[in-house]
């Protein structure tokens, strides 16, 4: 029986829904440093002048796969930043996970580009390494409007 509760503490403590629970506010210092950099992300995502916080925030590695299947990797971020077809982008719910090294944030996010919107469910994978957490990889998938 202690087995039991202590799997279903654990299991709530972990839930994907806690965030939401909590007020809206980081329950820990990861959370809170993983929400801050993903602010960081869509700030840079939105702006044509952010190649050095692409630097800072994406691991070598990145990689980005849109909703249409295609992938966007740091090395094309950083090989033309002009390029930019994100207008704005729109977070709502976003629920952190994180364990060890490793973080993930899921969330559904409205994108105005240039020319229409999108509205999407997403997941970012976080990694911690050499004392910072780096952005590994993002996935959009679309959500059909009804």
């Amino acid at each position: 029986m202690k087995y039991l509760t202590l799997v279903v503490v654990l299991g709530f403590g972990f839930s994907p829904f806690a965030l939401g629970q909590n007020g809206g506010r980081p329950r820990s210092r990861v959370e809170g440093q993983i929400l801050a950099l993903e602010r960081e992300w869509i700030s840079a995502m939105e702006r044509s002048d952010s190649a050095a916080d692409f630097m800072r925030i994406l691991a070598d590695n990145y990689a980005l796969t849109s909703w249409d299947g295609g992938v966007t990797t740091k090395a094309v971020y950083l090989a033309d930043p002009l390029d930019n077809p994100f207008v704005r982008l729109k977070p709502e719910g976003v629920k952190v996970r994180a364990h060890r090294g490793t973080a993930i944030t899921s969330g559904r996010m409205t994108i105005e580009l240039k020319g229409r919107v999108e509205n999407v469910s997403y997941n970012n994978v976080y990694w911690h390494k050499d004392g910072r957490w780096r952005l590994v990889s993002t996935q959009f998938t679309r959500i059909e409007r009804e």
